[in-house]
């Protein structure tokens, strides 16, 4: 995908966000599942 620079295989949602410096303070949507995981995250 242009853009991307990484890929990363089985990465949990929360440190995926953590490690995008994606967290802000408060609470997370509801809609996002924090504990699951991804197949493949390219960010």
């Amino acid at each position: 995908m242009r853009g991307s620079k990484y890929l990363t295989l089985e990465h949990y949602v929360k440190s995926a966000m953590d490690d995008a410096r994606a967290v802000e303070r408060g609470r997370l949507h509801s809609k996002i599942r924090a504990k699951g995981s991804v197949d493949m995250l390219l960010w």
